[in-house]
Order: structure tokens, then C-alpha cells, then sequence
């Protein structure tokens, strides 16, 4: 009877790893098939949101890189 119940308890715990791997891949194909925008699920109207802010930063840097390239090219 011993070892009956020692099989089953290793039994139960290979079929909990087993989910818990099942589980933790699906998450990750998951992210890598349908990354999470930025402010997805967010319920708030982005006032003083610093994901917002850094994209406006983001937005100026890109601006000001472009105008610089812009620039220099003029003056070749």
C-alpha cells in the first residue's frame, strides 16, 4: 500500500509541474504573438500618465533627429 500511495503522490505532483509549464508556455507565446501596447486595459484619461510622456519625449526626439539630418544634408 505504501508504495501505491508514494506512485500517486509523484504522479500528482509531475501532472502540477507539467500545468505549471503548460501555463507559463502559453503566456509566452502569448506576449510574443500579441505584445501589450502601452495603454492597453488602462481605464484612465492619461492625465499625468508617464507612459505619455515619454512618448511625447520620444515624439520631440525623433522630430529633432529628423530636422538635424534635414539640415545637414541642406548644407552638403
Amino acid at each position: 500500500m505504501q508504495v501505491n500511495q508514494q506512485l500517486l503522490q509523484t504522479i500528482i505532483a509531475i501532472l502540477i509541474i507539467l500545468a505549471a509549464i503548460i501555463f507559463i508556455l502559453f503566456k509566452v507565446v502569448k506576449k510574443i504573438k500579441q505584445p501589450v501596447s502601452g495603454c492597453s486595459g488602462c481605464s484612465s484619461d492619461c492625465n499625468g500618465c508617464e507612459l505619455t510622456a515619454l512618448k511625447k519625449d520620444i515624439e520631440e526626439a525623433q522630430k529633432r533627429k529628423s530636422m538635424d539630418e534635414n539640415s545637414s544634408e541642406k548644407n552638403k
